[in-house]
């Protein structure tokens, strides 16, 4: 007799006819044994048929229970694919139903078909865990349907873990100090078992401390760490912060210390003359704990401070220079710095200048060691000076022997290189010092570097070396700078007339400036130049209205790309508020100021890289004159280390770099010292970063490295555009004595 059977699944629907029966097939599944949590195969193995009569496809159900296996996976084995079988199988709740099937004629022979990847549940407690074989079907190759049956049933045997120990609180570490208004972290650890979150309760008793009132250690965590801030409080004390979870407490004592507070300032000398300083000094209850900003400020702009001051972590102290501008009359003026709320003041007498003009630097006795060199060469001799207060340069000193001979010319020059001043001497005496006087006496700006040069035409210069190595040389309001002081003092340049920057042994070569402080006492006056456009009514306001001073205000230092355009007001007013009008002189080629609005405009070309100082000059009918110049810097950002004849250590431990493009950006940036890189820049000495404090395009600040005084430093900076050369310099401090060259 024959009928139909129905063989489905999925996507299989085979009719196929029954037929007499020559043997049974049958799926057994094999046992195994494993650990919870980690995977088991066990083999499903086909039996029963023959070779001549192999099974074509067959189709089956594995039962288990969902909650002893988290997974259960079947994949096809040797004797499927050897068959060029496919294995599929549908999913549902403790159960997979699966076919071996193929559209070809090639049977499926005895052996493995399938293995069985399962993973025990390490929630389940069982730990003999059976998968069972049913609803075997199998059919073959003609379509006739051939017994089937499941043989076995796999049993999988599972290692439960041991129950581990129970997590509690171990520890609790804070910081030891926080200062009034800082913010720090703490940790909480446990031990024990990690496979759970514990919840831990914190608090501070004091209340002087903010913290949260629970944080969680997550599974698979033996810690958590949390943020704490100290509140604001004026005296000191010891909070205690604890950690709690499920009766056991942890706890960590912290020192709880106030803001130290600003008790006095005092300047000294408390009476300093026009151009003059004083040396403040703003003292704390205690050493700061961490760099603590200071705010400046004065009653009057006859005398000039920082804005602000910074008293590093360690230190209980700050100086800082308090200078006087152009004074007609004594006055006292207040100095007050603020730190949290609390202020200090100092009285700084201040006093018109006494010293008697027109003046030099060197009188009659500065004579040179060496008053006649072997050098033949012609060569530019110069000297770099400063004066206190601004004034005019009305002519040019130098010293000399009888072989010096030839035509002398005399020059001053900007800092930056600008011819301001040329004069040729006249009726020398054989030996001695000679003086010639510029035609118009030049204007020069308070606490502005200028060079004064000499041409000697045969060399046979009078020279003195190592004169500037340590100090410079003072005479009331001028001063020659000590080497270091903005590069080196003793400067020249052999070859045709040119501006004097090569330096040699720290020497002086007896050229000199003479200055007054006014236009006269030379052998001409200044003209007023009738361009400049004045407020007439200054004219009839008489001396009186001249206390304080005329005053120009441009920036000191611009840096700029070629291509970018740079614009800035240079404005003049007398102290009272009134306007007064100004010309600019020394502009870049292309640069525009507009006398109307005071307005500097100015987009430097491809080809005028380099340093620019245009010069901002205003004069009213009464003869007060100001000046101010403004450094351009042109370039593409790449750094450069000037004027730096040794990495000098100051009292708080910090060296200054001076140059050009120091960072590629043109913010300042202020940091305390807890990093090597501020504004994209990074300095190594000898290789190792510099801790930075600040950084500008002019300018860094770092703390010095830990070497002996007079140890060599191999300087290095470097920026987003590029590295400066390599300076080698060495280590000086306040109390050392630099070294020679």
């Amino acid at each position: 007799m024959s009928h139909s059977w129905l063989l489905l699944f999925g996507a299989i629907s085979l009719v196929v006819p029954t037929t007499g029966f020559a043997q049974t097939a049958s799926l057994s599944l094999a046992s195994a044994s494993g650990t919870a949590g980690a995977p088991v195969s066990l083999n499903l193995t086909l039996a029963g048929t023959t070779t001549s009569t192999g099974v074509s496809s067959i189709q089956f159900t594995l039962n288990f229970s969902s909650t002893e296996f988290s997974s259960v996976a079947v994949s096809p084995a040797d004797a499927t694919n050897g068959s060029n079988k496919s294995l599929t199988c549908k999913a549902s709740s403790g159960r997979l139903r699966c076919a071996v099937w193929g559209m070809n004629g090639t049977r499926v022979q005895n052996g493995v078909i399938a293995t069985v990847t399962a993973i025990p549940s390490v929630s389940s407690p069982a730990v003999s865990r059976n998968i069972s074989t049913s609803d075997v079907l199998a059919a073959l190759a003609d379509g006739s349907l051939l017994p089937a049956y499941a043989a076995d049933t796999g049993t999988v045997s599972v290692s439960l873990p041991e129950s581990a120990p129970a997590s509690v609180l171990s520890s609790l570490t804070c910081p030891s100090i926080l200062v009034s208004g800082e913010g720090g972290n703490c940790t909480v650890r446990r031990t024990g078992s990690t496979t759970s979150p514990m919840a831990v309760g914190v608090s501070d008793g004091t209340s002087r401390i903010s913290v949260p009132s629970s944080v969680t250690i997550n599974p698979g965590q033996t810690s958590t760490t949390f943020g704490v801030v100290a509140s604001t409080f004026s005296t000191d004390s010891v909070a205690t912060i604890r950690a709690t979870h499920s009766g056991v407490t942890v706890t960590a004592d912290v020192t709880l210390r106030a803001l130290p507070a600003l008790t006095s300032l005092t300047c000294a000398p408390s009476t300093i003359e026009s151009g003059q300083s004083a040396v403040c000094t703003a003292t704390l209850s205690r050493a700061a704990d961490t760099l603590m900003p200071v705010a400046l400020s004065t009653n009057t702009s006859r005398l000039t401070v920082p804005a602000a001051v910074s008293i590093s972590s360690g230190s209980s102290s700050k100086t800082f220079t308090a200078t006087a501008g152009t004074i007609q009359g004594a006055t006292p003026a207040a100095v007050t710095a603020v730190l949290n709320g609390t202020s200090r003041t100092a009285t700084v007498t201040l006093s018109p200048q006494t010293v008697g003009c027109p003046c030099s630097i060197f009188g009659p006795e500065d004579l040179p060691a060496m008053p006649t060199a072997s050098d033949t060469s012609a060569v530019e001799l110069g000297l770099k000076f400063q004066s206190k207060v601004s004034g005019y340069a009305i002519g040019v000193r130098f010293y000399k022997r009888s072989y010096n001979t030839g035509t002398h010319t005399g020059r001053l020059w900007s800092r930056s290189g600008q011819l301001l001043g040329s004069v040729t001497f006249q009726n020398e005496t054989a030996t001695g010092w000679q003086q010639a006087n510029f035609s118009t006496p030049v204007a020069i700006a308070a606490n502005t570097t200028y060079v004064i040069s000499y041409r000697a035409p045969v060399g046979a210069y009078s020279v003195t070396q190592n004169y500037f190595k340590s100090t410079g040389a003072e005479n009331g309001p001028l001063r020659a700078l000590a080497d270091g002081e903005d590069g080196g003092n003793s400067v020249f340049r052999y070859g045709n007339s040119a501006f004097p920057n090569d330096t040699f042994k720290s020497s002086n070569y007896y050229v000199d400036v003479v200055f007054n402080g006014q236009a006269s006492g030379a052998a001409t006056s200044v003209p007023i130049s009738s361009e400049i456009p004045l407020i007439s009514s200054l004219a009839a306001e008489g001396s009186t209205a001249l206390s304080s001073g005329l005053r120009v205000s441009a920036p000191e230092t611009e840096f700029i790309h070629p291509g970018e355009r740079v614009s800035f007001i240079a404005a003049a007013e007398r102290p009272g508020g009134e306007p007064v009008g100004i010309l600019a002189s020394g502009l870049p080629e292309g640069a525009t100021f507009d006398r109307d609005t005071n307005r500097f405009e100015w987009t430097p070309a491809a080809d005028q890289e380099g340093d620019f100082s245009p010069a901002f000059d205003a004069q009213t009918t009464l003869g007060e004159v100001a000046s101010q110049a403004t450094r351009i810097s042109v370039g593409w950002g790449t750094p450069s280390v000037t004027s730096l004849a040794g990495l000098s250590c100051n009292s708080d431990n910090v060296a200054t770099l001076d140059g050009k493009w120091l960072t590629a950006a043109k913010d300042e940036f202020f940091g305390d010292g807890s990093t090597d890189e501020l504004g994209g820049t990074r300095v190594r000495l000898n290789g190792s970063p510099a801790p930075l404090r600040f950084v500008s395009p002019s300018r860094v600040e770092l703390e010095c490295p830990s070497l002996p005084a007079g140890s060599e430093v191999r300087i290095d900076v470097e920026t987003a555009t590029g590295s400066a050369q390599t300076v080698i310099v060495p280590l000086q401090t306040e109390s050392v004595e630099p070294q020679s060259n």
